[in-house]
């Protein structure tokens, strides 16, 4: 396969006056605004954006920026609720690995998350709807739920 990329000029000299895609969080890359006009409309489901306008992801954005001279991406994001998950359940005193399992895979969502995970299945498999990010004028814009 080409890395998108590598394969925007391509798209730019054809006669094509839009592409409507649907892509993975793998998508979610400043590279991919180089096609300009053609992906305008795309859509891009993902498991966190940092243009999500939530609280908790304005202030993680602007300390992860902060700290590090760059937005956070989708593992950034993972990472920071992985450590708040394991903090959550440490100040609740000391946890067993079936506790913190069973906890996880509760019934009630697990808070203040950055990304849309919400918690684990039965199976193990993660809870949560994903984000939704839409390319206009050359840029990445987040999609309101609903909208």
């Amino acid at each position: 396969s080409v890395p998108f990329g590598d394969a925007t000029p391509r798209v730019r000299n054809r006669s094509l006056t839009a592409i409507q895609l649907l892509g993975t969080s793998a998508w979610y890359d400043p590279r991919l605004l180089r096609a300009g006009q053609y992906l305008t409309g795309a859509v891009i489901a993902t498991g966190f954006s940092a243009e999500n306008p939530k609280a908790q992801t304005l202030a993680f954005v602007a300390a992860f920026e902060l700290a590090t001279g760059r937005k956070p991406g989708l593992l950034d994001a993972y990472a920071r609720d992985a450590f708040r998950m394991l903090a959550d359940m440490g100040e609740a005193g000391p946890v067993q690995r079936e506790g913190a399992v069973l906890r996880l895979r509760g019934d009630e969502p697990i808070q203040d998350m950055v990304t849309t995970l919400r918690g684990f299945d039965e199976r193990g498999e993660p809870m949560g709807a994903p984000s939704l990010m839409t390319i206009v004028d050359e840029s990445f814009r987040f999609v309101p739920d609903g909208g």
